[in-house]
């Protein structure tokens, strides 16, 4: 007997569903998975159904949590990655040029609150240059924002998009615009931002980064402000919980967001696991099992389980959904040869087009037909 519960953060939306031999809790945006029995495998899998609606490109926290009987407690956060394709009204500088000596950065701090204002710094580094540039800055669609000393710029609230038209820069190597934004949204998540810089010569720069916006504060990181990509928040145990909302793993999100950027790469959608390893050589031994499908649908069969009691067929029933099809397979076993003589057996009662399937940590690798 255990439980496990899942809670979402804002606009990520847990639908109801029902899964055999497990009781289905939905709390808004809670969801408790409880059951008196699961099979002897070490891997367990569910599939939960989740509306993103109209969020805004981000990432989502979730905070899972599992407890048993035998006293085995564990928790994990989790970031669901929301990856659209929506074009601004105004087009961001494409193409960055990697090799141009100048730079553009953005400063602010790493965590703010729903509806409050922070300064946001645009740093621009182009060295004897005093031409013409155009600056584009992306920050979470619906902020308000104040530009302090430029009179000729256009911002579009509803896209999070400011274009500042500079006729000639400043003398010096380096200057800064400074900007105060207010965040319009009252949905907890990690939300890009961009800036780029298209300079009379035609030199292009670029910046990507990520701000987390919430409704309450990890301790020591209200005003802490951006300054490298390779930054390290160091989180005490005691405040695991509010660390699932600051996502520790910001270095991972942001390669992610580059990833989604490139040119000729399209990311729909990602979950990026803080427990995840940086390094495949030091991935520890996969975990592979063979089980036996009998059915696959495009809708859940809920009394699967119960027909094939009725067939004296006893091993465990395993449902595997992927956002669109049901697969059913029966028996967890450390051999295909086992799976084999199941396979034999479903056919006699039945299931005559059932088939071998082969599972690496909890995914499907490969059929035997």
């Amino acid at each position: 007997p255990g439980m496990i519960k899942c809670r979402f953060a804002g606009g990520l939306m847990p639908e109801n569903t029902s899964i055999e031999s497990v009781d289905f809790l939905k709390e808004e945006n809670t969801i408790v998975l409880k059951w008196q029995e699961l099979s002897g495998s070490n891997i367990i899998t569910f599939s939960l159904p989740v509306s993103t609606g109209k969020l805004q490109q981000g990432v989502y926290p979730v905070r899972i949590d599992y407890a048993d009987e035998i006293g085995v407690k564990f928790s994990n956060s989790v970031g669901v990655y929301v990856f659209g394709k929506p074009e601004p009204p105004i087009r961001a500088i494409s193409n960055p040029d990697e090799n141009t000596p100048y730079t553009i950065n953005l400063k602010y701090p790493e965590e703010v609150l729903f509806e409050k204002e922070y300064p946001l710094e645009i740093h621009i580094a182009k060295g004897k240059n005093t031409g013409s540039a155009s600056i584009f800055v992306q920050v979470p669609p619906g902020s308000k924002m104040r530009v302090n000393d430029i009179d000729d710029f256009h911002y579009d609230q509803n896209a999070g998009s400011l274009l500042i038209k500079m006729k000639a820069m400043p003398p010096p190597p380096e200057f800064k615009i400074i900007c105060a934004v207010t965040s319009n949204t009252k949905i907890k998540a990690v939300y890009p931002l961009k800036a780029s810089v298209e300079f009379q010569n035609k030199s292009r720069i670029f910046f990507h980064d990520f701000i987390l916006i919430s409704d309450k504060l990890t301790p020591g990181v209200l005003g802490q402000e951006h300054k490298s990509k390779d930054r390290i928040i160091n989180v005490s145990e005691t405040d695991t919980d509010k660390s699932a909302l600051i996502f520790e793993e910001l270095n991972e999100l942001l390669d992610v967001w580059k990833k989604s950027t490139s040119p000729g790469t399209q990311i729909t959608g990602s979950l990026i696991s803080q427990d995840e390893p940086s390094n495949a050589a030091e991935s520890p031994e996969k975990i592979i099992f063979y089980s036996v499908q009998i059915v696959a649908s495009a809708v859940a069969i809920p009394k699967t389980e119960t027909e094939l009691r009725k067939t004296g067929i006893v091993e465990r029933l395993l449902e595997d959904f992927d956002g669109q099809i049901f697969r059913y397979t029966v028996g967890v076993f450390s051999t295909i040869e086992e799976a084999e003589a199941l396979k034999t057996k479903l056919s006699d009662v039945g299931y005559p087009d059932a088939f071998v399937v082969m599972f690496e940590d909890g995914v499907r690798t490969k059929s035997y037909y």
